[in-house]
This record gives C-alpha cells, sequence and structure tokens, in this order.
C-alpha cells in the first residue's frame, strides 16, 4: 500500500501542473502553513485509503481480471504508469540528494503523460514512448546503482537480466 501510493499524488501533481496557479487576490487572508501541511497531509491519509479500496476490491475478485495478451492499450497503461513512477523516483532521490543536481533539473513530461487515452496508439508510438522514458530513467538509474555499490552494494546489485 505505501509503496503505490504517492503515484496518484503524482498523478494530480502532473494534472495540476497543466495550470496556472492561481495569484493571491488583494486584501485575501495570509495561509497559514500548518493548515495547508494539514490539508496535505488529509490527502495522503485518502490516497493511502484509496489504495487500500482498491488492493481490497482486488483481493476480492471485485477489479476487471486483466487479459494476459500484450494489447497496445495495456502497452500504453504500462508505460504510463512507468513514467510516472519515474517521476516519483526522481523526486524522492532529488529530494534527499542522491544524484547530481542535472539529474534534478525538470520531471519527465512528454505530451503523451498528459494527453486523454481515448485510442490504443500504434506499436511505433508505443517504442518512441519507452524509449523516451528510458532516456530520461536511465541516467537517474545509473547514479543510483553507482552510489549503492560505492556505499557498499553488490556488483550485482542493479543487474537487470
Amino acid at each position: 500500500m505505501g509503496r503505490r501510493m504517492p503515484y496518484a499524488v503524482l498523478l494530480g501533481a502532473l494534472a495540476l501542473s497543466a495550470c496556472d496557479e492561481p495569484l493571491p487576490e488583494a486584501g485575501a487572508p495570509d495561509i497559514d502553513p500548518l493548515n495547508l501541511d494539514i490539508e496535505v497531509g488529509r490527502y495522503g491519509v485518502m490516497i493511502d485509503q484509496g489504495m487500500a479500496a482498491r488492493n481490497f476490491l482486488e483481493e476480492k475478485g471485485a477489479a476487471g481480471d486483466p487479459s494476459e495478451e500484450v494489447d497496445g492499450l495495456a502497452l500504453e497503461r504500462s508505460i504510463h504508469i512507468r513514467a510516472l513512477e519515474a517521476n516519483l523516483l526522481q523526486a524522492e532521490v532529488c529530494a534527499k540528494d542522491l544524484v547530481p543536481k542535472t539529474l534534478c533539473a525538470a520531471p519527465f513530461t512528454p505530451a503523451w503523460l498528459s494527453e486523454p487515452r481515448a485510442e490504443s496508439p500504434t506499436l511505433w508510438q508505443l517504442q518512441a514512448r519507452a524509449d523516451q522514458l528510458g532516456a530520461f530513467l536511465m541516467p537517474i538509474w545509473g547514479a543510483l546503482c553507482e552510489k549503492a555499490k560505492a556505499e557498499g552494494a553488490d556488483e550485482v546489485f542493479c543487474a537487470i537480466e
């Protein structure tokens, strides 16, 4: 539950990033940072509870049965989720100074990440998206793996295959 919780936060942040931030109106009251922190904390609780409900419903068989066949929509969904996860990883490791600052300049925000998903993209489009994701993620992953190995992780720590 805890591992998946931030994805909804990241998705919401990406959706909101497309909107202009409001400017304070003349005479508007000051915003209390403590109250704002409490509000944001409540959103975290809502996300945790939403993830718990999703897990519960999946265990009860209320969720649709995912097809074993790999189709365009399933691949698109998988790439989309991995892109959000990559942004989350970047945000977390950059906040903790675990990678060089050059890898923290901007999140991964290709146009397709915020476009409505009405129909299945072609395999060529999906391959291009996967390539974009790889180009964003590889340097972050590489820097993290190098640092982990330098700190004592074994040589196969970041082996993929």
